[in-house]
């Protein structure tokens, strides 16, 4: 594949990786208002965890089930 077609496919990717963001994003609001103890966010393509669930105080439960989640590189 050529440096553009690359191109097209990175960005192609990059926008479903943001629409998956805006979604979890979404649910976190949803349970923040409602008080929910629990919170599903399985297969939601997450590669790092949206700080707004650090507002989730009331969470019991959390399924981060099927993401791809990786820790963050520490300082050395």
């Amino acid at each position: 594949m050529g440096e553009a077609g690359w191109g097209r496919g990175r960005k192609a990717a990059d926008m479903a990786r943001d629409e998956a963001y805006r979604q979890v994003e979404k649910k976190i609001e949803v349970a923040r208002r409602s008080g929910a103890n629990k919170l599903n966010l399985i297969s939601m393509k997450l590669t790092e965890l949206p700080e707004s669930l650090g507002g989730l105080t009331q969470l019991q439960i959390l399924n981060l089930s099927r993401n791809k989640l990786t820790a963050p590189a520490l300082a050395a």
